[in-house]
């Protein structure tokens, strides 16, 4: 358990849980916002703008790779929604890999074919698009689509898949 006692506890089992006891009195749970501060690690506790992070890790050269999942899933009551993102624009313009999988770039793009919608998030500025789906990955790169299947010797649920399929991505 979080020493501040609202975050929650994680099982491998069960789902994370918050105390509704502890929590803040006003808590949002909801997709980052340009101005929105976080504490990076390295700062020494000081604050820093999300959009900043992004942007000084561009000017060190660094790649930069996000997930759809923490910019638009949001939980309300027990279930995860998907909501509109007003800044995608902003946010993709400074990220060299972005990944989302089938569910979450039909939401965000309004496409059901996952080549579109690769098309579309490329559109607005990364330099390569990872979009998994249940059969496999789509990578879209240098304006050309690369289909790669997933070939397990078993997958029970979907938990992990994407941020394994990411991060084998952005070692190769």
């Amino acid at each position: 358990f979080h020493p501040n006692g609202w975050l929650p506890q994680r099982s491998p089992r069960r789902p994370a849980r918050l105390d509704a006891d502890a929590l803040p009195e006003q808590l949002e749970l909801r997709a980052p916002r340009i101005g929105d501060r976080i504490k990076p690690l390295g700062l020494k506790g000081h604050t820093q703008k999300l959009s900043d992070v992004f942007i000084n890790l561009r000017m060190r050269d660094k790649l930069v790779a996000a997930d759809a999942q923490g910019f638009v899933r949001v939980l309300k009551g027990e279930t995860l929604e998907f909501l509109p993102w007003s800044e995608m624009g902003t946010y993709l313009g400074l990220i060299d890999i972005w990944k989302a999988d089938a569910v979450e770039a039909k939401a965000l793009t309004g496409e059901s074919d996952i080549e579109r919608a690769a098309r579309f998030f490329a559109a607005l500025g990364p330099r390569e698009v990872v979009l998994t789906h249940q059969d496999g990955v789509l990578i879209h790169a240098d304006g050309k689509n690369f289909h790669f299947g997933f070939f397990p010797e078993s997958m029970i649920g979907r938990s992990g898949r994407g941020d394994t399929c990411l991060g084998s991505y952005t070692a190769m």
